[in-house]
């Protein structure tokens, strides 16, 4: 992984300036099964806008299974003796196509989701607990009228030491 890769997406989860609060945020929580080699991420979407909003709902955490895009690499120790015992994670590919129809969020409202890493990759056994894994994570509700910004982010798995 290259270090520009790293700093690109931590800059995307920074705000953009101002005080003013972003229309949507996401807060992320862990769940790290290190025995079991799996990890569970809890996101939790809120609404700070103003008025109702619709958004189709294909884009809808907790609806739809791929609204909130992530991508997990091992995050390697150029130092560490471990290093070769951290394969890279294989991604399990699936179909989940759209849901049709739109749903109205209100202002204050959070909308939840899971996603369990062994869902989206087949050998996290070896990784989650074994190596430090990064999760990078990224959301643009797909608004029925206006445009919308994406929030982005990434958090740390830490892995043995």
């Amino acid at each position: 992984m290259k270090w520009t890769a790293l700093l690109t997406a931590l800059a995307l989860s920074m705000p953009a300036g101002g005080t003013e609060r972003p229309e949507f945020e996401i807060t992320v929580a862990q769940e790290v099964g290190a025995k079991a080699g799996d990890a569970t991420l809890h996101f939790d979407l809120s609404y700070n806008g103003q008025q109702p909003v619709r958004i189709r709902a294909s884009s809808v955490p907790g609806t739809q299974d791929t609204a909130i895009w992530i991508l997990a690499e091992r995050f390697l120790d150029i130092g560490s003796s471990t290093r070769g015992d951290c394969p890279r994670l294989k991604e399990i590919i699936f179909i989940d196509d759209g849901k049709l129809g739109s749903t109205t969020i209100h202002p204050g409202q959070h909308i939840k989701q899971s996603i369990k890493l062994s869902d989206r990759y087949s050998n996290t056994a070896q990784v989650v607990g074994k190596c430090d894994t990064v999760v990078f994570w990224s959301y643009k509700p797909d608004k029925e009228t206006g445009d919308s910004q994406r929030v982005s982010g990434a958090i740390l798995l830490p892995g043995a030491h």
